[in-house]
């Protein structure tokens, strides 16, 4: 906490969540998705891609059927009920007291971006650069190569409550998605902030005129000044 407040004096540090996430165990019913290769990820990805471009869905929501997340994943359906408790504990209950028919799954959602992060965050077979990578280009939706302040807050909250979720953390004790907001729209302020200083001012400019004329694929876009931040 004292070297969060040294480096930005607003900034306070939910340590309950972090000490949870960074002390702890990623819960055991996600044993089913654990140490897969980077490969699984990306055509995971890939083809959840493809079904939401052909139904013309919008990417942000990230969610997709509980059904059509099975047949993803090869899951069983007792495996697909574990990851349901973390995920989305409503949709588990659909089934432990509906059934597991088709069409009672295929009502469920599941947060496949959450799921997809957490999966390759701790996964044991991928190189730390290639997660790193893999999870900026996760909300790069239309391939910008750059990251807007809307997406780098995506990015922070699949990020968050994929962890929370998957280490079992309970849901009051996840910083909700307004605060990863908050947070996300001061650190991608101060991002660009530390871009600009590093170039040469004919480039500097270019950016900041970039950010103000509201390019969204502009990494360095300015975000919410002087916004106190909320636990974290």
């Amino acid at each position: 906490q004292a070297s969060i407040l040294a480096e930005d004096k607003e900034m306070t540090f939910n340590t309950v969540f972090w000490r949870a996430v960074l002390t702890g165990q990623p819960s055991p019913k996600f044993k089913p998705l654990r140490n897969r290769t980077l490969e699984f990820w990306v055509d995971c990805f890939n083809k959840w891609q493809e079904q939401r471009r052909a139904k013309k869905k919008d990417a942000s929501s990230g969610v997709m059927s509980a059904a059509q997340f099975q047949q993803l994943v090869y899951l069983s359906r007792a495996n697909l009920l574990m990851i349901l408790e973390l995920f989305n504990p409503e949709g588990a209950k659909a089934m432990a007291t509906e059934g597991t028919s088709q069409l009672v799954i295929s009502k469920i959602t599941v947060p496949i971006l959450e799921i997809i992060a957490a999966g390759v965050v701790t996964s044991g077979l991928i190189a730390t650069a290639h997660k790193v990578k893999f999870l900026l280009g996760l909300v790069d939706y239309d391939d910008a190569a750059s990251l807007g302040e809307e997406k780098f807050e995506t990015l922070l909250k699949v990020f968050i409550r994929g962890l929370g979720l998957m280490f079992g953390v309970p849901r009051q004790i996840i910083p909700a998605e307004a605060v990863i907001a908050k947070v996300a729209r001061r650190c991608h302020h101060r991002i660009g902030v530390l871009s600009d200083a590093r170039l040469p001012s004919t480039e500097a400019g270019a950016q900041t005129s970039r950010s103000s004329s509201g390019d969204s694929g502009d990494a360095s876009g300015a975000g919410s000044r002087g916004t106190s931040l909320p636990p974290l």
